[in-house]
């Protein structure tokens, strides 16, 4: 629903306002990992950034999550989920560009986004590695691992796995705050070099050999496993 919204808003402008080609991606079969659109379409990116007609990828995720807690019976962990009245902690990923975080940073602060935080990654840095990040949390993971710049909005999912929750789950004054902020940095940054825009990621791609460690190809999200505290038979 966001990629529509903003495809038909940048649609609407004249071409001047927009110098750069804007290119929607509906990729297939996220999570299923053997199949996973978004890895597959990262090599060409990957390729088409090389080649110098790729500026950057904006992957947008989960937006307008509400937070989502269990609720405690009688001191005892809770088996039961309610919305806490507050919205679920988002990432905002963003590679190795000055312009794309500042613009980032800017896009948030403006739209008085609450509970985002505008990160680096989503896994412990490695500096003998390239990327020294891994995880963007989610599909933009498959393109940063490729050296392609990279911004990734993702939100924890947990009422989204449940239909039960239906349009309950979405908060759509903060997905519309969102979307504007995506809309202001892909605005703030349409008149920047590409060079600019790719900041140390064109390092990185000359700096690399084939001794170079790389990310592994999975998996491509942080997870935290939690077990249930163990409870008599």
């Amino acid at each position: 629903v966001a990629l529509l919204a903003l495809a038909r808003y940048f649609a609407s402008l004249p071409l001047e306002c927009r110098p750069r080609t804007l290119e929607f991606a509906f990729t297939s079969a996220h999570l299923h990992m053997s199949r996973e659109g978004s890895q597959r379409y990262s090599e060409k990116v990957s390729e088409d950034f090389k080649n110098g007609e790729v500026a950057y990828v904006f992957a947008l995720e989960h937006l307008g999550t509400r937070e989502l807690l269990p609720v405690p019976r009688e001191g005892k962990p809770g088996f039961k989920l309610a919305f806490s009245g507050e919205p679920e902690m988002t990432a905002w990923f963003v590679g190795d560009s000055d312009p794309l975080i500042q613009a980032s940073i800017d896009a948030v602060e403006r739209h008085e986004l609450p509970r985002i935080a505008v990160l680096e990654g989503g896994d412990p840095p490695d500096y003998f590695r390239s990327p020294r990040h891994c995880s963007f949390g989610g599909i933009g993971s498959h393109y940063h691992r490729k050296l392609v710049p990279s911004i990734n909005v993702i939100s924890g999912p947990w009422s989204l796995w449940a239909p039960v929750f239906g349009e309950t789950a979405i908060d759509f004054e903060r997905m519309h705050k969102q979307v504007l902020a995506a809309t202001d940095v892909i605005l703030g940054t349409h008149n920047l070099n590409a060079e600019i825009l790719a900041g140390d990621y064109i390092k990185e791609r000359e700096n690399l050999t084939a001794e170079t460690r790389r990310c592994d190809k999975e998996p491509y999200l942080s997870l935290i496993h939690i077990s249930e505290p163990t409870r008599p038979l």
